[in-house]
């Protein structure tokens, strides 16, 4: 399965290199989930239907473009072809394709892939099995009170909770893309990522990623505390707080 996870993602950077990003801005249509798709967005979930077409449709296909592809597997896979959009639309080299494989919601994903677009890093988790980054072992950090970096969501729709949050971070930073800052708190870069904002985060931006995070050690909750779990569903979105050690929702209570 992570081999053809890998082949998927190649197929997305094959599709996408060499392409002025300032030409794929077009907005195209609706996505499944009630947002804008653009050109991007859709050239990169096309490249990955195809290529799973080669293989014979082994997976139900879960999109935030095409929404749910019933092709009567046991197991979903769950796509956001490009997570971080806008970053590369209007040049900040941050964003991805995020693949993930389960069932009916997040807490029976098995298999995560999660590709650095632009700097190429390859980050793999299945289930029971712990997460990689380019083959290394990935481990979240110990809290440290003095050494914290938080990854908080502070646009214009974030909670008071969300600026309360990031104010008690010795570094506070947000990147816009939901895979690869929850890859980052998977790798020890950082100790928390949260976001609490509406509109809130899409199921198809964090599948992989929470994979990953929980097999690297750490945690994710939804705002009222509970460990995060959400069934699978074009339109279903969570706010939430991520955290590589729990000693650190202690350090922010």
């Amino acid at each position: 399965m992570i081999d053809l996870l890998q082949e998927l993602s190649e197929a997305v950077h094959i599709a996408l290199k060499g392409r002025k990003m300032e030409d794929l801005s077009s907005q195209i249509a609706m996505g499944a989930d009630g947002t804008p798709t653009q050109e991007i967005d859709k050239i990169a979930e096309n490249a990955i239907l195809e290529c799973l077409e080669k293989h014979g449709n082994p997976l139900n296909v879960l999109s935030e473009e095409a929404g749910i592809i019933d092709n009567g597997a046991e197991n979903t896979l769950v796509i956001d072809p490009v997570d971080g959009t806008f970053n590369a639309l209007v040049g900040i080299p941050f964003y991805s394709v995020s693949l993930a494989v389960g069932k009916q919601s997040l807490s029976d994903v098995q298999f995560g892939l999660i590709r650095d677009l632009v700097h190429g890093a390859v980050y793999i988790a299945e289930k029971g099995k712990g997460a990689y980054m380019d083959g290394q072992r990935l481990k979240t950090k110990d809290y440290d009170p003095g050494k914290t970096v938080f990854l908080v969501y502070l646009g214009e729709s974030a909670s008071p909770m969300s600026f309360e949050i990031a104010s008690k971070a010795r570094r506070t930073r947000n990147y816009g893309a939901a895979s690869l800052e929850l890859a980052m708190v998977a790798s020890g870069v950082a100790d928390l990522y949260m976001v609490d904002a509406e509109p809130m985060i899409r199921l198809v931006d964090l599948a992989a990623g929470v994979l990953l995070l929980r097999e690297a050690g750490g945690e994710i909750y939804n705002t009222d505390g509970d460990v995060l779990d959400m069934k699978f569903g074009p339109r279903e979105r969570s706010n939430f707080i991520a955290v590589g050690d729990k000693k650190v929702l202690e350090g922010i209570v």
